[in-house]
């Protein structure tokens, strides 16, 4: 996903585009001091990052991506705000979600920030469920359908830049360039799912409680792991 970028070329780049991490951990109803949080596809750790200025235990995040240079460049960020190691735990290796549960770990949240469209959806699902608590909370956002064609060239925070995607039935190919004050680009493609294709593959993973909220073009999903208790309705 970053092709030849650092990670500040890429918040830098995508800047448009990237919701502020806080509103993610306050829909996940975060709490630094009981949660086993996962950020999935963590990319660049805004989520992370986030989670340790709330106050987060040691040892209470994980990290996982399938680009190695994010974990390599994290160990960089723990020595720059002088937490120690344990306060970030990093799964090194590349994202396989199918691998997720060789790991005997249960999450009590888990949040996919901008990235749920580059996984594959119904192995990505099921994997969360089974690693995430009874009453656990899986938080993620997404987009509505992008358009087929879209090209645009603007200012943002006094920055120049051109963007151009196209979607091909359910993939969309993105370009995003920093014209200026200096140049960086980045070539992507991922996945679009609709609403009802994010349901159905909730459910078949087992989830039953599942709240989204849309807010212009983005869309929010809540999702609730319940326990039997509460699946059975009594």
């Amino acid at each position: 996903m970053f092709g030849d970028c650092t990670t500040n070329d890429y918040d830098e780049l995508y800047s448009r585009y990237l919701d502020n991490p806080d509103k993610l951990l306050d829909l996940a109803e975060y709490d630094p001091g009981n949660d086993i949080l996962l950020d999935l596809c963590g990319g660049t750790g805004a989520i992370t990052k986030a989670a340790i200025k709330r106050g987060a235990k040691e040892g209470s995040i994980y990290l996982i991506d399938i680009n190695p240079r994010c974990p390599e460049e994290y160990m960089g960020f723990k020595i720059e705000i002088r937490k120690g190691d344990s306060y970030l735990r990093i799964w090194k290796y590349p994202l396989d979600i199918i691998r997720l549960n060789t790991k005997p770990i249960e999450f009590s949240k888990i949040i996919c920030r901008q990235a749920i469209n580059y996984t594959y959806l119904e192995a990505t699902t099921k994997r969360v469920y089974s690693n995430l608590k009874d009453n656990g909370l899986f938080v993620f956002n997404t987009f509505v359908k992008p358009q087929r064609l879209n090209y645009k060239r603007y200012t943002h925070k006094d920055c120049k830049f051109t963007e151009i995607s196209l979607r091909f039935f359910k993939f969309v190919y993105h370009i995003q360039m920093k014209r200026s004050p200096y140049f960086a680009i980045d070539f992507t493609k991922f996945k679009w799912y609709t609403i009802e294709e994010f349901i159905d593959a909730l459910y078949e993973a087992g989830f039953e409680y599942v709240k989204i909220k849309k807010e212009k073009n983005s869309l929010y999903f809540i999702v609730k792991k319940e326990n039997e208790k509460c699946q059975s309705g009594t």
